[in-house]
């Protein structure tokens, strides 16, 4: 641990508007001072140290859309972008002042195919980003299909999905602390084939049951 670190201390200020129950924009300032984030330190020639450090005060300013249609009875669609701007100035005299234009991406489409089969499409995109606010990552992204089909009267769910077909999901980037410049990689398994089946035991008369019994409650509530 670090016994000389100081907290740090946020300001946030979001706005947001949705438009026809669907279309939500979004403004968002975030203000942090004292900012401290994981560093690795050089100690003599062969040694390296990771600790935790004050280095920056740092501002994000963020601009994000959202929007879910449905373009017939079997394709629909949701979409989410975010800009935002990172800015970390330096407190630190190890840490070098940085700036990042970062745009991300997500998309989901779900398709609805013949004997009941529901196809999932989905897939998420960042470019150059600031991680960490030591690391400047590369561009990264994956993507994702699904196939799900219910059976015995939508009690049984079978699944099966492809993840990361691609395998652009792990990380590249590189940081520098006073000396000592590392260029890095990293990430997982990303790259996975899952099936999954879920069986429902529930009882569906007294689920219905449960549900009009609840919806009575509510309409009493709402005439006391």
């Amino acid at each position: 641990g670090n016994p000389f670190l100081q907290p740090q201390y946020t300001d946030n200020l979001k706005l947001s508007h949705t438009f026809n129950y669907r279309l939500t924009t979004s403004l968002s300032y975030s203000f942090i001072e004292d900012f401290f984030a994981q560093v690795t330190e050089a100690v003599g020639d062969n040694q390296n140290f990771i600790i935790q450090r004050n280095v920056a005060n740092q501002k994000i300013i963020n601009l994000g859309v959202s929007y879910p249609t449905r373009f017939n009875e079997w394709w629909s669609i949701y979409v989410s972008v975010n800009a935002y701007r990172s800015i970390y100035e330096a407190t630190n005299p190890d840490f070098v002042s940085t700036e990042q234009n970062t745009l991300s991406l997500y998309a989901q489409n779900t398709f609805k195919l013949p004997k009941g089969i529901t196809a999932e499409v989905s897939g998420w995109y960042s470019s150059p980003s600031v991680w960490g606010g030591t690391y400047e990552t590369r561009s990264l992204g994956s993507l994702n299909l699904a196939f799900q089909k219910k059976f015995f009267n939508d009690k049984l769910t079978a699944r099966l999905g492809f993840n990361d077909i691609l395998y652009t999901s792990p990380w590249q980037g590189t940081t520098r602390f006073g000396n000592l410049f590392i260029d890095g990689s990293g990430g997982n398994d990303s790259r996975q084939v899952r099936f999954n089946l879920t069986y429902n035991f529930g009882r569906d008369d007294i689920k219905k049951a449960r549900k009009r019994d609840t919806s009575i409650e509510d309409e009493k509530e709402r005439i006391d």
